[in-house]
């Protein structure tokens, strides 16, 4: 078991890794000001790296979302630490999925950090209907051959995706990061993950700070002289996991590095496992198309929405009433916001052309003609 936060972890291609690394966003600098004073308490990212380190991190999560790879490269390189002492996790993001695109962002990446290696390389998310994950692999196994990549994983994959994969390389990704806390736990996943050496990588792994004050494990915390933060993180590793934090304030950084001078008994643990009731926080990767891809669709079906409102109904006070109506269709949505009628617009593509890379153009088509369906649709309810 580890005993501090610079112990490592082996993964199943035998490179080794700390087990916790510090993740964030960057914040535009340009508004760097106000985004102080809507936070007041909070430092940007950018501002806690040199904090992060002086607690001990050595371990860093990025990708192309969060805007933080170059800012992360030049510290690595500038801060006096040997290079094979830190280590930086980054993600293919949507739109750079297949083969030949994922090979030109890698070398991107590692021309923008400066570096001449990345420890290890996620496929962001599998976005299934769009059919490139298996050729995203398939490159990043590619340069973990060569050397720039030491090891490759994916995130947010499921058991379904893990089957393609296994057809395409004979590599077995590292890792898998998801979201899991104590209370979300897949355990046909996890299964699966054990018997072929993958490790989990826990992102959320307190549920965005939404269990920090679970009544339920003040007992635990107290035992310990730790927080209930303390003992979920230690949960995390106990259990085997990598694991993402993130916070904006200087004190949760060291708090959560210190979950290392203390063990949970067997009946701590066990008293965890009865937390999970599958509380997901963060979307269902079977149904979620990439942020990149579903937000212009979503935008498409409002403006045509307004487009056909405008044009057939003079009457105002139908309008209004189309509205509604329509509004409330739209409330049903996934745990984070991803609306059923939105992910309607692309299993209708997938369903006329398959799985391929287009589909996010379809699925705008789609939106076109659905928005128009479905107006006509409640102008007939409201006939009757």
């Amino acid at each position: 078991m580890y005993h501090s936060i610079t112990d490592k972890i082996t993964l199943n291609n035998g490179y080794k890794m700390p087990p916790v690394s510090a993740c964030g966003d960057m914040e535009d600098s340009d508004d760097l000001e106000l985004w102080k004073q809507k936070h007041p308490g909070e430092v940007p990212f950018q501002e806690n790296i040199e904090e992060y380190l002086k607690c001990g991190y050595r371990s860093f999560d990025t990708g192309k979302r969060y805007g933080t790879e170059e800012v992360l490269g030049k510290v690595f390189r500038e801060c006096g630490i040997p290079r094979e002492e830190l280590y930086l996790t980054t993600k293919v993001y949507h739109d750079e999925h297949g083969y030949d695109r994922t090979l030109k962002y890698v070398d991107s990446v590692l021309k923008k950090t400066g570096l001449d290696y990345i420890d290890l390389f996620l496929i962001h998310c599998p976005v299934t209907c769009r059919g490139l994950y298996a050729q995203t692999y398939k490159a990043l196994a590619e340069c973990c051959e060569s050397g720039v990549i030491r090891a490759v994983g994916v995130s947010n994959f499921t058991v379904q995706h893990y089957y393609e994969l296994a057809e395409i390389s004979g590599i077995v990704p590292a890792v898998n990061q998801r979201e899991q806390h104590p209370y979300y736990v897949q355990h046909n996943l996890l299964a699966y993950e054990r018997k072929h050496g993958i490790i989990p990588q826990s992102y959320s792994p307190i549920g965005q700070g939404k269990y920090v004050n679970d009544k339920r494990l003040e007992w635990i915390a107290q035992r310990h002289e730790k927080s209930i933060a303390q003992v979920i993180l230690r949960w995390h590793l106990q259990k085997g996991f990598m694991l993402v934090t993130r916070t904006c304030k200087k004190y949760r950084m060291q708090e959560n590095a210190d979950i290392f001078d203390f063990e949970l008994s067997a009946e701590e643990m066990a008293f965890m496992e009865t937390l999970n009731r599958g509380e997901r926080n963060w979307h269902d990767p079977m149904r979620f198309p990439g942020s990149c891809f579903y937000y212009p669709v979503e935008k498409t079906f409002k403006e045509a929405v307004e487009k056909e409102l405008e044009s057939r109904y003079p009457d105002k006070a139908l309008r209004e009433c189309i509205r509604k109506r329509l509004d409330e269709c739209m409330q049903y949505q996934d745990v984070d916001g991803t609306k059923d009628a939105i992910i309607f617009c692309f299993a209708r593509a997938e369903a006329k052309y398959g799985k391929n890379p287009g589909i996010p153009a379809q699925a705008e088509k789609e939106a076109t003609l659905l928005a128009g369906e479905m107006i006509r649709w409640i102008e007939n309810q409201e006939v009757k």
